[in-house]
């Protein structure tokens, strides 16, 4: 490779990263936390997000999202800016909206080497067609499958049936 192209690959490379960097950093629509009573809202306190880059922040990403079936059916979860590093599949039940807040928009990074993710194409986000195991509420009609383990509003629900993928009536 010829010094010329070398340069030419480099600034390319530089170029692209700052491109990627701006978009990943950029504002975000809802600058201030929205006060509504019956979102969830992803905080440390209660659910252990880190938020930093460095932890993991998987479980309490999920619990949050969980948390709104296991009191609302459908609903909201407030992510406030920062980094989030996840290290496997999140689920996104029907009728859940992940929204974040803050002057930048919260970033999502999968873990380095995380499991699951090295071979076969793997969701980091799986928009899910069902709650297995849930009965429905309110016009939902969620497919049969095995009863949430978990009673706790703010642990994460188990399931042994497999989510479905999303369809039209998901959005």
């Amino acid at each position: 490779m010829s010094y010329k192209s070398f340069a030419c690959c480099v600034a390319t490379f530089v170029a692209l990263n700052i491109a990627l960097h701006h978009v990943a950093s950029a504002a975000s629509f809802y600058t201030q936390r929205l006060d509504d009573p019956r979102a969830i809202y992803l905080m440390k306190e209660e659910f252990g997000a880190h938020a930093d880059g460095v932890g993991d922040d998987t479980e309490a990403l999920q619990k949050a999202i969980d948390a709104v079936v296991k009191t609302t059916i459908r609903g909201i979860v407030f992510v406030p800016e920062g980094t989030y590093r996840l290290s496997n599949t999140i689920r996104i039940w029907p009728g859940i909206r992940v929204i974040g807040y803050g002057r930048t928009r919260p970033i999502f990074v999968l873990r380095d080497s995380a499991a699951g993710f090295q071979g076969a194409p793997a969701y980091v986000f799986h928009f899910a067609g069902n709650i297995p195991g849930h009965t429905g509420n309110a016009g939902f009609v969620f497919q049969p499958g095995d009863e949430p383990t978990s009673a706790s509003a703010r642990q994460p629900i188990e399931f042994t049936a497999p989510a479905l993928e999303a369809n039209p009536g998901t959005f």
